[in-house]
């Protein structure tokens, strides 16, 4: 607004005179802002109440269907044992349940180190380890270069290895470990490493097994050898090479390995080829030689891992035996494609030697300090007879879910019913809702009148407390849904489907059947005729006396009353749905036309622009002509004082 100096010569009140001059284009103006301001209040409050109405809608849609209602209880003779959860598809009655096992998580106590440690320590420090290999170059010179340990975490089909070295941590090897899929920490109060499995169950636990030989002497020192390491001797002695010493068969550490990595091997090249399948040629695209051998050497290779052969030659070629001892150490669905085959022959190779050979590397597995590892294990019940496991203690059989909570000496009995208590609950969470919203409704629609009540403007609150501007403000908002043909409508159609009777059985039924009814308009509280209350229900003032007919029908004879409710529902949600539906003026899942108030409110907007434009050109008009006046005024009253001056005055 550009700033006007007038009134100098005249000494008249220029602004107020123009003010008064254009007041009636200001107030027509102001009177489609106050309209539309009001307009933008009563979106909001359909928009309010809409969601209210979709919220009972959606929740009616889904209250039509049999599978809402199929609420179970289960109960267990020995609540110390079991607890049980029935879901809609469990069968009444009484069952048998023994457990047998729980599931246990997959655990590895650490051995107790050396005192003073930290997770800062190098593992170097630990114990008698060294990362350093001594070898001799070209010159006959001794080279010392680093040496990595390699040691392999298996967890739930997936094997990392991770390196350790001589600069490497305490902290840093726990941190590796956690990234491999476990949970490890290193106590410094107790001087030992603690390693978990992240869940219950035996395809959730971990194995931690060297990768070569300074691994295994990295675990010793760790004290995370455990008893898995030695134990198995028949099993690895399989695959040993023995030698004679002094007339004496002996185990023979060089050829064991040099067998095993021949072995390995041809197995990882034959996992490979399988993987790539075998060429196909054509006459127009022939094999290539490249091609051929590769077809050459899959026909050779396959008998080795092709377990299955018709052929008694091919099958004797099977190696069965190391396939499964190399997925054993390595974790369960073992990848060869995967897996580079140098550190196969390594990791099985260390296993197999620190398991035959007690001492070497510095580590004897008779007699180093070992840490304690527990399998992780599934659970295991016995329900009607039949045998079932978990990788947790929750067991699911035919909508039954079992939380074992302990074993069992023998039999424990599972007592299964309807839940009538849940289906009390569904029909009085249902009701409070539809009461609720109707309340609200009614309220909305039978509000006071607030016709000489108007939004302020800005002169207008600036002469009022802010206090006295919410009241009047929510004076008016209160008043905005009263008596609209729209909200008579959506009430309408709820009480309607509400009050009507249906048929089941060839009975017909309403709510009243059940002890389900509205107080009337003497009993009932302002605004509240509509609403249904519970005859007996302990959390009702007003029929908390009253017997209670809802339960004892729930209890009798629940098929009736579950199709009522489906009925009642479907009639409610079939209105809702009507009222709901897009048009011209309103979009779909609406009640009320916000297309149309839209519209109405941009055209509100085009009017308050075209006065506000016409107010601007009244005032420009009016002080230019006060202004040419100011200057006539100015002009006539210096040629006056000129003239004085010239007389002598």
């Amino acid at each position: 607004m550009p700033i006007r100096l007038s009134g100098l010569a005249s000494g008249l009140d220029t602004e107020a005179i123009v003010g008064a001059l254009v007041s009636s284009y200001s107030y027509k103006k102001d009177k489609y802002v106050k309209a539309q301001t009001k307009h933008a209040w009563k979106q909001d409050a359909w928009k309010e109440l809409n969601t209210k109405v979709y919220s009972l809608y959606t929740s009616v849609g889904n209250m039509r269907y049999s599978s809402n209602y199929m609420l179970k209880k289960s109960t267990v003779s020995d609540a110390t044992k079991a607890k049980v959860t029935a879901s809609g598809n469990a069968v009444n009655g009484t069952q048998t349940l023994e457990i047998k096992k729980l599931a246990t998580t997959g655990y590895l106590t650490g051995a107790k180190l050396k005192s003073g440690l930290t997770s800062d320590s190098a593992i170097s420090s630990v114990g008698n380890v060294s990362f350093t290999e001594e070898t001799t170059n070209e010159e006959g010179e001794t080279v010392f270069t680093e040496s990595k340990g390699v040691i392999d975490v298996a967890v739930n089909g997936k094997r990392t290895s991770i390196q350790v070295g001589s600069t490497t941590t305490i902290g840093q090897f726990i941190n590796e470990l956690n990234k491999a899929g476990v949970q490890a920490n290193f106590d410094e109060k107790n001087q030992r490493i603690f390693v978990s499995a992240t869940d219950t169950g035996a395809e959730k636990d971990f194995t931690i097994t060297a990768g070569n030989q300074r691994g295994l002497k990295t675990l010793s020192v760790l004290g995370l050898l455990t008893d898995d390491y030695g134990t198995n001797k028949e099993e690895a002695a399989k695959f040993a090479k023995t030698k004679t010493v002094d007339g004496e068969e002996v185990y023979d550490s060089a050829a064991t390995k040099e067998d095993l990595k021949s072995r390995l091997m041809r197995l990882h090249n034959a996992y490979v080829l399988k993987a790539q399948g075998k060429y196909i040629g054509t006459v127009e695209e022939p094999l290539t030689e490249q091609q051929i051998i590769h077809n050459e050497m899959y026909d050779t290779l396959m008998p080795y891992i092709m377990k299955d052969e018709s052929s008694e030659e091919q099958a004797a070629k099977y190696d069965g035996e190391l396939i499964s001892y190399v997925e054993s150490q390595m974790g369960k669905n073992f990848d060869w494609v995967q897996s580079d085959a140098e550190s196969i022959i390594d990791a099985v190779f260390t296993q197999i030697d620190a398991t035959l050979n007690e001492s070497n590397e510095g580590v004897n597995l008779s007699e180093d300090a070992k840490g304690k590892k527990i399998a992780g294990s599934n659970s295991e019940i016995i329900l009607n007879g039949e045998t079932y496991t978990a990788d947790t203690n929750s067991v699911t059989v035919n909508g039954l879910t079992v939380e074992c909570l302990a074993t069992t000496d023998g039999e424990v009995t599972i007592n299964t019913t309807t839940d009538i208590d849940s289906l009390y609950d569904k029909v009085k969470d249902f009701l409070t809702n539809y009461n609720n919203l109707m309340n609200e409704m009614q309220k909305l629609y039978n509000a006071d009148s607030a016709k000489d009540y108007e939004p302020l403007t800005d002169d207008e609150k600036a002469e009022m407390s802010d206090d006295q501007i919410e009241k009047w403000e929510q004076k008016i908002k209160d008043s905005l849904l009263r008596r609209d043909t729209t909200l008579s409508g959506v009430i309408s159609t709820m009480t309607m489907a509400m009050f009507n009777t249906y048929e089941v059985n060839g009975v017909n039924y309403g709510w009243s059947t059940f002890g389900i009814h509205t107080l009337g308009t003497m009993n009932a509280e302002k605004n509240e005729g509509y609403a249904f209350h519970i005859d007996g229900d302990s959390e009702d003032t007003k029929t908390s006396g009253e017997k209670d007919k809802l339960r004892v029908a729930l209890a009798s004879d629940p098929e009736t009353v579950i199709e009522f409710l489906k009925q009642v529902t479907t009639g409610l949600y079939k209105g809702l749905d009507e009222k709901m539906k897009s048009s011209a003026i309103k979009s779909v899942y609406t009640v009320y036309n916000d297309k149309q108030m839209a519209s109405e409110y941009s055209s509100y907007s085009t009017l308050i622009k075209q006065w506000s434009d016409r107010v601007t050109e009244m005032e420009d008009s009016y002080y230019k002509k006060f202004s040419q006046m100011e200057a006539a005024l100015a002009k006539l009253q210096s040629n006056s004082s000129s003239l004085t001056q010239m007389l002598g005055g």
